[in-house]
């Protein structure tokens, strides 16, 4: 069909910022749906914090009480990085893993996996750690998908002021919000064709960085992360099914038993399961991930869990008490926002960090808990029932966000949660736009502790 004239005058710079942001949902949503079809058991959610960024967000959401503006005077954000290369020492562990492919692959029986034979690790030392390019697809979609919710809230020309972000001194997470930021204000700058806009990215030294890197800040998490008592149940239950899993892969792959064959032992096995878990996110693929039955997965996915439980989870009070100075900062920079809430001087305030951020946090704020709590000796169906899944709440790229709304009643100001693009009530606050001063309420005993 033809443009109208209206279309046809509208500038290309108006035009990709009111078009892209509903390409992008439908790319997301026909991804989402095409890989739902292919695959009943989603391999790609069960892959614990090494799982490809996704989101439940179905398009509803709960429409702002009266009396409440309809669009938030303030986005106040948290993200991890997206989906990242193989850290130097996986590298190093998957050149191993290559030799030992190469040199008992060929004895394998089960052809399926003759390929195994002449793998090579392709992952360079070199990007070690660094974002991978579905990485930056997550951030960038990401943002589109902000900026079709929210359109009216990132309206001003950029400015530093306007839209801080600040990142951990990490080149993955800084260029996470760089992917973020193109997507943002994609075509509304002054530079090169396409009318690039630039924007500002600061970080803080590793070593004083107490609000993102805050685990590293800390003497006695540091003391809770190094005592073997922190993942005693995490090795206890991978002591308790490492010969079943053995016996599972080893059947699936088709190896013998004789002196000749691979002997094969539980690390070979998680190798594998990393290999299955770094090939999915970057890739899509899932050939390693075929080495194991849906159980398997499963059970790999647990023994995972049950290590952040304890390090920086439910389990271990001071892996979350740490976070409490990045919370006073949400509260601090909300404050500020309903200093001036008709001009508000930002209108955003961005972070990109980590998953050692980003479970604590979710953790600290009450929203993921497991009321069976998580033992290596769970029953199956608990497990299986279970609320505590990094799969689900910190895949790469997992967010969360603070939406602050100005109000004409006498509730001047609410706050709705949104936890990877999804609304969801605070505890203790049992509505969806939650009161600024319950919310502080809320919070203020344990952030005073």
């Amino acid at each position: 069909r033809s443009l109208t004239d209206q279309q046809i005058s509208m500038s290309p710079r108006s035009f990709l910022r009111i078009i892209l942001p509903f390409v992008f949902t439908i790319f997301f949503v026909n991804q989402t749906q095409a890989l739902a079809i292919a695959d009943q058991f989603r391999i790609d959610r069960h892959l614990g914090t090494k799982t490809p960024y996704w989101t439940e967000f179905n398009g509803t959401q709960t429409p702002s009480p009266d009396g409440c503006g309809a669009i938030p005077i303030h986005f106040n954000f948290l993200s991890r990085h997206g989906s990242r290369q193989p850290t130097k020492g996986d590298t190093k562990q998957l050149e191993q893993l290559s030799k030992d492919l190469i040199k008992y692959g060929p004895r394998f029986t089960n052809t399926s996996f003759s390929w195994m034979s002449t793998w090579k690790n392709t992952y360079s030392p070199a990007f070690a750690g660094e974002l991978d390019h579905l990485g930056e697809i997550e951030l960038y979609n990401m943002s589109k998908r902000f900026l079709q919710r929210y359109p009216d809230l990132f309206t001003k020309k950029y400015n530093s002021v306007a839209y801080p972000i600040r990142t951990t001194e990490v080149s993955r997470t800084s260029r996470s919000g760089n992917a973020f930021g193109y997507g943002l204000w994609e075509g509304t700058g002054e530079l090169g064709p396409c009318n690039y806009e630039t924007f500002f990215l600061y970080s803080v030294a590793k070593k004083n960085d107490s609000l993102l890197r805050f685990w590293e800040n800390c003497p006695n998490f540091t003391k809770v992360e190094e005592d073997p008592k922190t993942i005693e149940q995490s090795t206890l239950y991978l002591k308790s099914i490492s010969d079943a899993l053995v016996t599972s892969v080893k059947a699936i792959l088709g190896i013998g038993s004789s002196q000749d064959d691979w002997q094969v032992t539980i690390d070979d096995v998680m190798l594998l399961y990393t290999a299955c878990s770094f090939d999915v996110a970057i890739s899509g693929d899932t050939k390693f991930c075929a080495a194991f039955s849906d159980r398997d997965i499963l059970q790999l996915e647990y023994a995972s869990d049950l290590e952040d439980y304890y390090v920086r989870g439910p389990g271990s009070p001071v892996g979350t008490n740490v976070s409490c100075p990045l919370l006073i900062d949400f509260f601090a920079v909300m404050d500020k926002a309903i200093a001036s809430p008709f001009a508000p001087e930002e209108e955003s305030f961005m972070r990109f960090a980590h998953a050692e951020t980003i479970l604590p946090f979710l953790t600290y704020l009450g929203v993921i808990q497991d009321s069976h709590g998580m033992m290596w000796d769970t029953p199956w169906e608990e497990i299986e029932n279970r609320t505590y899944r990094t799969s689900l709440f910190s895949p790469f790229a997992s967010n969360v966000a603070f939406l602050l709304y100005s109000c004409e009643n006498s509730t001047k100001f609410r706050v709705k949660l949104l936890r990877n693009e999804v609304e969801m009530m605070f505890p203790g606050c049992d509505e969806m736009y939650c009161p600024y001063d319950k919310l502080k309420m809320i919070y203020q005993g344990e952030s005073s502790s």
